[in-house]
């Protein structure tokens, strides 16, 4: 039996998307891109004092996702993967 792992990401764009194209030994071209994802956390210390931390999580993009993330992502956009 297989095991399946389902993860949503949904936070803000750090800076804008790196876009990588090359090409394979095979002669075909590839593209990829990444971008930092931040999402933010709000929560009370032991003090009662509230508290904001930011989690950050590298995202890399292949395809036609690259290409549409080349286009569209940008620094501060909204994102959810």
């Amino acid at each position: 039996m297989a095991s399946i792992n389902h993860v949503v990401l949904s936070g803000y764009v750090a800076q804008d998307v790196n876009v990588n194209e090359g090409q394979r030994s095979d002669g075909s071209n590839f593209m990829n891109t990444r971008f930092s994802l931040g999402l933010s956390d709000s929560f009370k210390d032991q003090q009662g004092n509230w508290q904001n931390r930011t989690k950050w999580f590298n995202i890399t993009c292949w395809g036609n996702t690259a290409k549409y993330a080349a286009d569209h992502v940008k620094k501060g956009v909204e994102v959810t993967v």
